[in-house]
């Protein structure tokens, strides 16, 4: 949340400094990125998504919602912007906002949103192009996760894994000695996204799967 805070003030806010990136022994828990063994924790995919170029994030004031999209690039870009609400109970999706959408470089664009969210409801934002991919959501009131077993692996090879929610998982955590290309991300209900990863230390790579939907 900070991040995004920081990234829509631009300008107001041009920077951010992080303390730290690695571990330098080992350790249960801790600031850094990535731990002792050179493995990114929960905190470097966060990290990787919000150091983007381009990306989205959705703020309620005076009870109106407001979706910003942040474009830090040099060049301009044209965005299709997809806003719904979603109720992670039964799954139900309902389309607020779907339009394309110029953002010009070094600024940020605002799209008031006209919603409301009711109990088990959050909104998520999708920004998407060719070469941009980002997607941020708002909750109301406290985010609690508990444990789900709605997703299927799908496909696994020497360097990839491919998933499919049956239902909404708000977090999909990728666990093994590797560098995943992504980790800590959500799926929408019948969604499949295929991850690529590193083996370190050239090791043949388990692959394990937890994910976890809002209690």
């Amino acid at each position: 949340i900070s991040f995004e805070l920081a990234r829509r003030n631009l300008w107001f806010n041009s920077g951010l400094l992080y303390w730290m990136l690695a571990d330098c022994w080992p350790a249960a828990s801790g600031w850094a990125l990535i731990d002792y063994y050179g493995l990114p924790k929960a905190s470097y995919y966060s990290f990787k998504r919000c150091a983007k170029a381009v990306v989205g994030s959705i703020d309620r004031e005076n009870g109106y919602y407001t979706a910003y999209i942040t474009n830090e690039g040099l060049t301009e870009q044209t965005l299709q912007v997809s806003i719904k609400k979603l109720n992670y109970k039964t799954g139900t999706l309902t389309p607020c906002v779907e339009q394309s959408m110029t953002v010009a470089a070094q600024s940020v664009a605002r799209i008031a949103l006209d919603c409301e969210l009711r109990e088990n409801e959050i909104v998520i934002c999708d920004l998407q192009n060719e070469n941009i991919q980002d997607r941020c959501f708002y909750k109301e009131g406290k985010l609690e996760l508990v444990k789900t077993d709605c997703l299927c692996v799908t496909e696994k090879t020497n360097d990839s894994i491919t998933v499919e929610a049956k239902e909404y998982v708000h977090a999909v955590v990728l666990e093994g000695n590797g560098v995943f290309s992504d980790s800590y991300f959500s799926l929408l209900p019948g969604q499949c996204r295929t991850i690529s990863f590193i083996p370190t230390q050239g090791k043949k790579t388990e692959i394990t799967c937890v994910c976890y939907t809002i209690a």
